[in-house]
């Protein structure tokens, strides 16, 4: 017996409350995916924080570096002042000593003085035989010459006296001139020395504080490494239990979703191919506005809206028309809705009692990558929830309405989504 109009937009929209479940199981499965990216993310976070700190730490041993070769090089420039110091000291010395002698030897000064003293010394030695040549006249004549003689003799002798005193103080004298003057020398050497050491020192001090803080700042950034990788270490774990709970609740909703599929394609396989599920909008539209009085003439008026391009605004008006009238829709179907609803849940009963044949398709075919036993556990445990709940009318009039405001073709997405969970 052929199906009413009315009875065919109920089951359009039973087809449309069944893709809302299916749509349903989706948001589950995002959901469940989005805690699985966000653990993952806080693992990425995690590692760029490591990341950072490795790269602010290579910075710091850079730069440490940097602080240790400047203060080797001060230390070798100060070494080596000190060095050049002490040679030029060690010269002046050498030299002074080498004037010293000079000085004992003879100089200009010394000679005239040591001529000078030759001299007095001949003509006291001449006064002297004069003298002895005298004593061997008679006394008086001897009294006499010596009288006369007499301040001749004594200026001789003080003559004589006053050149080796003068001797022996000139060269004392001009002796203690040399050393002073390369004392001074010496000392304006030790006195710059010490004032280029005094910088360098200042430098040096300062470098050393900053390789103190660096070094400091080195064990700071080593201790939150880590840390970090401890913290990296925990997140990774948790993501590894997280996404291993997660992916077998995804199994099972995907499982769900594809019971749910399987139901609503034996259910309206005479009715509508899956490849127009997401032209239910515009097939209820051109329905309900009688703009075609039944669903093949309604698909022939999708086929033009595709030929013209014009598909996509087409799905999207009827789209909007039907959220303002699908609870009406509902009221006004609700007998037929009731029929159609209690079809897919009939089919579901049917595919709940092949729960075993499930099980075995995705732990033999491998649809799903990585299927555990415990997946497969909570699969069978879905499985029987829905041969419990069976789906109810309520529960699929509940999801119509929830996702009135979506398209059919954004509830084909999303069971397309799910396909591509089922196939991998």
């Amino acid at each position: 017996m052929a199906k009413t109009k009315d009875e065919i937009v109920a089951d359009l929209y039973a087809l449309r409350g069944g893709l809302s479940v299916i749509s349903g199981y989706t948001d589950e499965i995002r959901a469940k995916e989005e805690v699985i990216a966000l653990n993952e993310n806080e693992a990425k976070q995690k590692q760029m924080e490591i990341n950072a700190y490795n790269e602010e730490l290579k910075k710091s041993e850079g730069l440490r570096k940097a602080y240790v070769d400047r203060i080797k090089k001060i230390d070798k420039e100060i070494s080596e002042e000190w060095a050049e110091k002490d040679e030029n000291v060690t010269n002046l010395k050498y030299k002074m000593m080498d004037k010293k002698g000079l000085l004992k030897k003879g100089s200009l000064s010394v000679t005239f003085f040591r001529v000078a003293s030759i001299i007095l010394l001949v003509i006291n030695l001449l006064l002297g035989m004069s003298i002895l040549e005298t004593m061997k006249s008679p006394r008086e004549s001897f009294l006499a010459f010596l009288e006369d003689m007499k301040p001749i003799c004594i200026g001789g002798l003080l003559l004589f006296i006053a050149s080796i005193i003068g001797l022996l103080i000139s060269k004392k004298l001009l002796i203690k001139g040399e050393s002073e003057r390369y004392r001074k020398e010496i000392e304006a050497l030790e006195r710059a020395c010490c004032k280029y050491v005094g910088t360098k020192k200042k430098y040096l001090d300062d470098e050393q504080d900053c390789l103190k803080n660096c070094n400091a700042n080195i064990r700071q950034i080593k201790e939150k490494i880590r840390v970090a990788e401890e913290n990296l270490a925990e997140q990774k774990n948790k993501n590894v239990r997280i996404a291993e709970e997660k992916n077998g609740e995804i199994t099972a909703v995907v499982a769900q979703s594809k019971m749910l599929e399987n139901a609503l394609k034996e259910s309206y396989e005479g009715l509508i191919l899956e490849a127009d599920w997401g032209n239910i909008d515009l097939l209820i539209f051109y329905l309900e506005t009688r703009r075609a009085d039944d669903l093949k003439e309604a698909l022939q008026l999708v086929d033009k809206q595709k030929q013209t391009d014009q598909i996509t605004n087409a799905i999207s008006a009827a789209s909007q028309a039907i959220q303002s009238s699908v609870h009406s829709a509902t009221m006004r179907l609700a007998t037929a809705l009731e029929a159609s609803f209690t079809l897919i849940g009939k089919q579901l009963n049917e595919m709940s009692q092949k729960m075993e044949r499930v099980a075995y398709s995705i732990e033999e075919g491998q649809r799903i990558q990585q299927v555990q036993a415990s997946a497969i556990n909570e699969i069978g445990g879905s499985i029987v929830r829905l041969q419990q709940e069976q789906l109810s009318v309520t529960e699929l009039n509940k999801a119509l309405l929830e996702k009135a405001n979506q398209s059919s073709e954004t509830l084909l997405n999303d069971l397309r989504y799910n396909q591509r969970l089922w196939i991998k």
